[in-house]
């Protein structure tokens, strides 16, 4: 049985089409941040990361669509 690879997916949101919620400035830092961690071999050791930067609620749908879909041939290789 093969070892499935670990994969990650960042999503970070600076800015929000609701006025109620604050633009958050440092979100792409942040994510950056996040992706130097889950890659690094003694800490995160991620094989692959994707990241979503700022995206719209269609990418973002879109994104978590083809994130999954690559995911499900590792995870249930009956299923595909």
């Amino acid at each position: 049985m093969s070892v499935a690879a670990r994969r990650a997916l960042l999503v970070g949101v600076e800015r929000y089409d609701d006025s109620n919620f604050a633009p958050l400035p440092s979100c792409r830092a942040d994510v950056w941040a996040m992706h130097q961690v889950v890659r690094h071999p003694a800490i995160g050791s991620f094989d692959t990361v994707s990241v979503l930067p700022d995206p719209t609620a269609a990418e973002l749908r879109r994104g978590i669509g083809e994130f999954l879909d690559e995911a499900v041939p590792a995870i249930w290789p009956c299923c595909t």
